[in-house]
């Protein structure tokens, strides 16, 4: 898909079984981290579940800004479920879970150059 489709999808609302397939592909996360990335509540992600209505734009963006870091996280450390286990665990050099900085351009901006160091081997 060209980029111009994925900004296409992304103002369109993506559906909110996209959470849940984000959710199956990370495996080790659990729904909620994925909910609060997005600030979305469990109340709220059940009602659109059972009503099929799509994500906003926001939260269209911020799950694909968790689609997209966990796909160079995969890269980085080769194996999917070192790179969700990396995803959740604190990190001193970021000051937080790498999950919990993707909610602003800012934090993906950290996680991605810390991303880049660890290839790089200047910090494990």
């Amino acid at each position: 898909m060209i980029d111009a489709d994925v900004v296409k999808r992304i103002r369109a609302g993506l559906p909110v079984d996209a959470i849940r397939q984000v959710q199956t592909t990370l495996d080790s996360i659990d729904v909620q981290p994925i909910l609060d990335l997005i600030g979305m509540s469990m109340r709220t992600y059940q009602r659109r579940v059972k009503e099929a209505k799509p994500l906003t734009p926001v939260e269209s963006d911020r799950l694909y800004r968790l689609v997209k870091v966990e796909e160079r996280a995969t890269e980085v450390f080769q194996d999917r479920e070192i790179a969700a286990d990396w995803l959740c665990s604190d990190n001193r050099a970021l000051g937080d879970t790498p999950l919990n900085l993707l909610d602003t351009e800012i934090g993906v901006d950290m996680v991605e150059r810390a991303l880049t160091r660890i290839e790089h081997g200047v910090f494990a």
